[in-house]
């Protein structure tokens, strides 16, 4: 567990929580900010493929296909039960935030502010 400063500036790690039915899996990413809790948090719901630093449910997102122009961002992942059984989960990136369940700051590293 991390000591929490909201003064302090540095890169928060953050673990995300995404599941369909009682599948689960989850999503780290850093912020650099101030340790103000929620507005840390609130950044999930705007993460990118670029932002995430490392997921144990093989999350990637499906780039844009020029040769379909109805083709919309979609990210696929691997999601696991209690029982240890699998369930892909591939849906619009923009509906992400409909499977999120928990947000969490699970780390912290100070650093200096540019």
């Amino acid at each position: 567990m991390y000591s929490h400063d909201p003064q302090k500036f540095g890169a928060y790690r953050v673990k995300v929580t995404i599941q369909y039915q009682d599948y689960k899996g989850h999503l780290y990413y850093d912020v650099e900010s101030y340790g103000y809790g929620y507005v840390v948090l609130s950044t999930a719901s705007e993460i990118t493929k670029d932002d995430i630093i490392d997921s144990d449910c093989n999350f990637r997102v499906k780039d844009y296909d020029e040769d379909n122009p109805e083709w919309e961002i979609m990210f696929e992942a691997e999601l696991v039960n209690e029982k240890g059984e699998s369930c892909t989960l591939e849906e619009r990136i923009c509906d992400l935030d409909y499977f999120i369940t928990g947000i969490e700051i699970v780390d912290f590293q100070e650093k200096k502010e540019d």
